[in-house]
Order: C-alpha cells, then sequence, then structure tokens
C-alpha cells in the first residue's frame, strides 16, 4: 500500500494503516475493542484512528467509525442487516460532508458505498461488491484528493488502486474471513 500511495502522495499509507492496525490491537488487549459492546467498540476503533493513524486517511476512518457507532447506538433492538445498512449510509453521509468525493471518485468512499449498498442483499454480496469495486478502482479516473493531481492517466495506465482503498479491501477480507470461522464453528 505504501508502493501504491507513493505515486500519488507521499507514500505513507502502508505505515497510517499498520499503526491503525497496531492501535486496534492495542485496544484489544486493554479490553477497549470487545465483542461485549460493540457500540463502545466502534466508538474505540474511531478514536485509535483519530489518534494513531493521522494523516487524512485517519481523520476518514475516525469520522466513518465515529458516525456508524452513532447509527447503530440510536437503535434498541438487535443490529440486523437493515440496522446496519442505515448506520454505514449515515457514515457515508458524514463522511461526504468533510470530502469532495462524489462517486466514482477512485477514494476509499467508493468501496464504502459499493459495500454499503449491497448489504441488504447479504453479508457476501456486500463483500463481493466490495471486492470488485477495489478491483476495478484500478481503472477509474481519479477525481478527488491527491489522486487528482496525479498526472493525467497515470493511474489508469500503471493499474495503480488507491492505497486507501486497498487498504479496507484488505480488512473486508480479514473480516469475512474471521467471520466465516465463527459460523462455522458455532
Amino acid at each position: 500500500m505504501t508502493k501504491m500511495d507513493s505515486v500519488a502522495g507521499d507514500g505513507d499509507c502502508g505505515l497510517t494503516l499498520k499503526d491503525g492496525a497496531n492501535g486496534v490491537l492495542k485496544a484489544l488487549k486493554e479490553g477497549k475493542v470487545s465483542g461485549e459492546d460493540f457500540v463502545g467498540s466502534v466508538i474505540a476503533i474511531s478514536k485509535v484512528a483519530e489518534e494513531a493513524m493521522g494523516g487524512t486517511t485517519g481523520a476518514f476512518y475516525s469520522i466513518f467509525f465515529s458516525a456508524l457507532a452513532q447509527g447503530l447506538a440510536d437503535t434498541s433492538t438487535l443490529a440486523t442487516a437493515d440496522i446496519w445498512s442505515n448506520a454505514l449510509n449515515a457514515a457515508l453521509d458524514r463522511l461526504d460532508t468533510y470530502t469532495r468525493a462524489l462517486l466514482p471518485s477512485r477514494t476509499l468512499v467508493d468501496l464504502l458505498a459499493a459495500f454499503t449498498e449491497a448489504l441488504p442483499s447479504g453479508l457476501e454480496v456486500a463483500v463481493n461488491a466490495a471486492k470488485e469495486t477495489a478491483e476495478k478502482i484500478s481503472d477509474l479516473e481519479a477525481k478527488a484528493r491527491r489522486n487528482a493531481c496525479v498526472e493525467g492517466g497515470r493511474f489508469r495506465a500503471e493499474r495503480i488502486p488507491d492505497s486507501s482503498t486497498w487498504g479496507i479491501k484488505v480488512v473486508i477480507d480479514a473480516l469475512i474471513r474471521r467471520f466465516k470461522v465463527i459460523k462455522c464453528c458455532t
């Protein structure tokens, strides 16, 4: 991811995401992230993104997770696919107030929107939509953030994905693998 980011930016995306992952692992060890308080865990992840990640990516992750937690906290029932979908849409709407990344924009917003839009059809469908978007992002014209500043069609010519989008794809892949293991063993 750092190599991808060095084309459009300062090459720190991989390190930023690593800092975020290490921050979440630390929060897990400290009990700030657990399966017992899901909304509190999402808030803790938002704080990790804000404090450990830094940069635009960290800010976007923090805003997104904070809004997601708020959307999930507004319900007093079990978090169904519809509730998740509504909370994710609210989080995307909040993120939209801080970015000019209109779809398609060749940013993490593209992947989050694809996942959110497909979620009512099931988790596996949403994961596949996110993966397809991540794979196709190399063919999109950059319209926002630093990606738009890179010369002409270099991203498309070299088929370089957006690094922060690819980072979300990696997270979704890991979560779905973990979900399948839990589902299989329960």
